[in-house]
């Protein structure tokens, strides 16, 4: 698998190239971003398509467990001094193991996360077209979650598409519509393996 780093222009590049590829055949009334990768994407992908300015904008919060067991060890200091070939490896190895697992249990999904009231009241009035926009398919258990919620809580007339910039599973719990990288690890610029940046350094 390949391993590519897209730091703040080529990472503003790729999220216009995304917004086009939805406006292609997609009008979206909502963008919402699921943080926290998924957010910084989806300012971006909502900014390029609102030419109009009527496409609201919201973010939903939902971590998965890992990413927080990482802050706890510190991880980002560690792997700050390992070199980028040992970083790249360690990507494609993740990888292959979660594969394996997913191979003999389900991905766990989440059982709940953070939806601002101002969404609800929004979809309440049904008929919309939803865009929901994340960084990476992993397992696509994150995913998975999130499009339930709005099949599920606000399914009368509305359009789910999703669009994320990779993904790195071979077969995710789900399909996105749009989607730039199929089987390529992104190193985005908040990303704990990312050289002199780290999410807290960069800029929303």
């Amino acid at each position: 698998m390949k391993v590519v780093t897209l730091l703040e222009n080529d990472f503003e590049s790729e999220c216009k190239r995304l917004a086009y590829k939805v406006a292609g055949d997609f009008q979206p009334d909502l963008v919402v971003g699921i943080r926290t990768g998924g957010g910084y994407v989806g300012k971006r992908v909502h900014a390029a398509l609102n030419g109009n300015g009527n496409i609201r904008y919201f973010e939903v919060n939902i971590e998965r467990g890992g990413t927080e067991i990482k802050r706890r060890i510190n991880l980002r200091r560690i792997l700050q001094v390992l070199p980028e070939s040992v970083l790249n490896f360690l990507r494609v190895f993740e990888v292959f193991v979660l594969e394996l697992i997913s191979k003999v249990r389900v991905p766990k999904r989440h059982s709940h996360f953070l939806v601002p009231d101002e969404i609800r009241d929004f979809l309440n009035e049904g008929g919309r077209n939803i865009l929901l926009v994340d960084d990476c398919v992993d397992t696509g258990a994150t995913l998975k979650c999130v499009l339930d919620f709005f099949k599920e809580g606000f399914g009368r007339g509305n359009r789910l598409r999703s669009a994320v910039i990779t993904k790195a599973h071979k077969q995710p719990l789900v399909e996105v519509d749009y989607l730039l990288y199929n089987r390529v690890l992104i190193r985005f610029p908040w990303s704990f393996d990312t050289k002199a940046g780290g999410e807290h350094g960069y800029s929303k």
